[in-house]
């Protein structure tokens, strides 16, 4: 009885139809009501999903999409979209890019409570469902070949590493908002480096976002050099008498080491890609260095 009960209360789809993709159509369901606790589209990252829609669309690998609504009835028939807020949006920004000659699916629902236009919307875009980032990597890196069996950990590594450096250096604005790179793209654009951090990522206070995007920023910088410098820090070396503790290698290194073995030592991202940064001037100059750290400091300048 209770099974019987709880199928009578859940949402039913009523009709579902294929129209041509319109700028009309996308307006309605951009503008349409949505469900309390709804994906926020002026979020950072509803601003980061648009984001991702958009640059699909320019680059002509966005596809007929499927928007649903559900009508509740205790609620006098009022319409909710439970569906389709990400992309609609993009498309109503896309101005001359509106993509042609496409189509949209469009799923109606009826649900009698509110309740069961929530259990609906739950439905959509489920976490078990969704690729998980591993899936994601591997699917990118399957097709680079310099990355052909590399472990999707240390892509993601290197990657957030990037992405990290790139948010320092060059951010992007969406309608005002910073809107975080993807760090995905960049398994295609340096593949080389991603490769080449394999050499630094055995050791285990070496795996830090802030300390791989000072690597990458300095593999950018020199790439001879950096390889000649991040070494010397993996192994603790130096290359300039006496080889003690005032190497800036071996002061990085350290710090690096205290930050993972010493849970009282607490540094932010950006603190240890400045100290990384003074390392490596401090290396290339030959000078000494106390890897100061000043929040409100600029980015150090590379030497």
């Amino acid at each position: 009885m209770s099974k019987r009960i709880e199928q009578e209360d859940a949402a039913v789809e009523i009709k579902t139809e294929t129209v041509p993709l319109t700028l009309e159509i996308a307006k309605h369901y951009n503008r349409m009501a949505t469900l309390k606790g709804d994906r926020d589209p002026e979020s950072i990252t509803g601003l980061r999903r648009v984001e991702h829609l958009r640059q699909q669309n320019v680059a002509g690998m966005f596809h007929s999409p499927e928007w649903s609504d559900v009508l509740v009835v205790d609620e006098k028939g009022k319409k909710y979209r439970v569906d389709g807020g990400s992309s609609s949006r993009m498309l109503v920004q896309a101005g001359a890019d509106f993509p042609r000659d496409l189509y949209v699916t469009l799923r109606h629902f009826r649900a009698p409570s509110i309740k069961s236009a929530q259990a609906l919307y739950l439905t959509f875009n489920q976490l078990w469902s969704a690729r998980s980032k591993n899936d994601r990597i591997k699917n990118w890196a399957g097709y680079v070949s310099e990355l052909d069996g590399m472990a999707p950990t240390v892509i993601n590594l290197a990657i957030s590493g990037i992405a990290y450096h790139m948010q320092l250096h060059n951010t992007v604005r969406v309608l005002g908002k910073l809107v975080p790179y993807d760090p995905l793209e960049f398994i295609e654009m340096y593949p080389e480096f991603i490769k080449w951090t394999n050499n630094l990522t055995g050791v285990r206070h070496l795996k830090k976002i802030g300390m791989m995007g000072a690597a990458f920023a300095t593999w950018a910088f020199n790439e001879s050099e950096a390889k000649k410098f991040w070494v010397m820090v993996r192994d603790e070396a130096g290359d300039v008498p006496p080889l003690d503790s005032s190497q800036p290698t071996r002061m990085i290194n350290k710090l690096l080491r205290d930050v993972t073995v010493d849970k009282t030592v607490t540094w932010s991202k950006r603190a240890i890609y400045v100290k990384c940064c003074h390392a490596w001037n401090a290396w290339r100059t030959k000078k000494n260095t106390q890897l100061s750290y000043f929040k409100e400091a600029p980015l150090p300048i590379l030497k």
